[in-house]
């Protein structure tokens, strides 16, 4: 029943908006632990942080595959072979791993497939990018995710009398 009087926050008294105060902080305290899911591409979709921003470190995309505990979250780069097809964005570690279909070693990349990186496609790369052992691409078929920063076409050809391999 109300007898007249307002209804609402000034009807409350300073005793009871203390507690009120003291119950909301209690309940949101808890979500300050949600800051590592969410650096680490949690609920909100974005991609994760890098632990370390400095220079990326070298791996294949078979290290990555079978150590993702290693490098999840590393920035990394990667040479190999590329495929960039719808719902086969990925790098294998040579031509054969990719004719053999062999995605459990291959690391799928997080990169909108545009008409531009089409043109990558069954050629050997070179990708920067934060690796992420949770994300594994089309179907769950591959050994991790790389959310692409660059990549480049990389050619071991002779190029000013120096031989450029992938290290």
């Amino acid at each position: 029943m109300n007898d007249g009087r307002a209804v609402g926050p000034r009807s409350v008294g300073p005793g009871t908006r203390r507690w009120l105060f003291v119950g909301a902080a209690a309940m949101i305290a808890p979500l300050g632990g949600c800051r590592g899911a969410l650096d680490a591409g949690g609920p909100s979709g974005d991609p994760p942080v890098a632990r370390d921003a400095a220079e990326p470190v070298l791996a294949s995309p078979n290290e990555l595959a079978r150590s993702p505990e290693r490098y999840d979250h590393r920035k990394v780069r990667v040479y190999g072979f590329c495929s960039m097809t719808f719902e086969g964005t990925a790098i294998y570690a040579s031509p054969e791993d990719y004719r053999a279909a062999k995605t459990r070693e291959a690391i799928w990349l997080d990169v909108d497939l545009t008409e531009g990186l089409r043109g990558m496609h069954e050629r050997k790369v070179m990708v920067e990018g934060v690796f992420d052992k949770t994300l594994r691409g089309h179907l769950q078929l591959y050994g991790g995710a790389l959310h692409v920063e660059r990549l480049e076409p990389w050619d071991d050809r002779v190029e000013n009398g120096a031989t450029r391999r992938a290290p």
